[in-house]
């Protein structure tokens, strides 16, 4: 992917600077949108699909505390196979799938209408009212997962297997 100007160029195709919530393009689901210092729009897409894994097979230190940058994060995990899974996604011709900060989730579970929206009308698998692991570890034996239902983040052992959906940015 390139970004020059006001466009988003990928291979096989160009995208302009009109992306909108819940638009299914560049592999997934659109869900967050701001603009840059440039003015360019960027923003974070959601996988259509999930999968469910481990944290970690056993508790280590990873160093991975940023609670806003899930690619940081992702690339310190170890023994893990929740990352194992992002780190094999290719879905839309994209390799850059990770497992999402902990403020990723909450925004994407503040933008869960037109995530869930969109995922519905391509008949992908909506996001859940369970558990989400997020990259964003707590200590060596915990981690930071956000629990749908309730919207709200919490702790807990490492080895405990929750839901992962993976995002990328734009």
């Amino acid at each position: 992917m390139t970004i020059s100007g006001d466009t988003i160029s990928v291979t096989g195709g160009s995208y302009s600077n009109d992306f909108y919530l819940g638009q299914d393009t560049l592999g997934g689901i659109v869900f967050h949108i701001y603009r840059d210092q440039n003015g360019s729009q960027r923003g974070l897409i959601v996988n259509k699909n999930e999968s469910t894994a481990q944290w970690q097979t056993s508790a280590s230190s990873t160093n991975g505390t940023r609670s806003w940058d899930g690619v940081y994060n992702t690339n310190l995990i170890t023994g893990s196979p929740a990352a194992t899974y992002v780190n094999g996604l290719t879905d839309g011709g994209f390799t850059d799938w990770y497992i999402p900060s902990i403020d990723e989730l909450n925004i994407l579970f503040n933008n869960r209408f037109h995530a869930n929206k969109a995922l519905n009308a391509g008949s992908n698998t909506l996001l859940s009212t369970s558990d989400y692991w997020s990259s964003t570890e707590f200590n060596t034996a915990s981690a930071f997962h956000f629990f749908f239902s309730l919207g709200s983040a919490f702790t807990n052992g490492k080895t405990t297997t929750y839901r992962v959906r993976a995002i990328r940015a734009f």
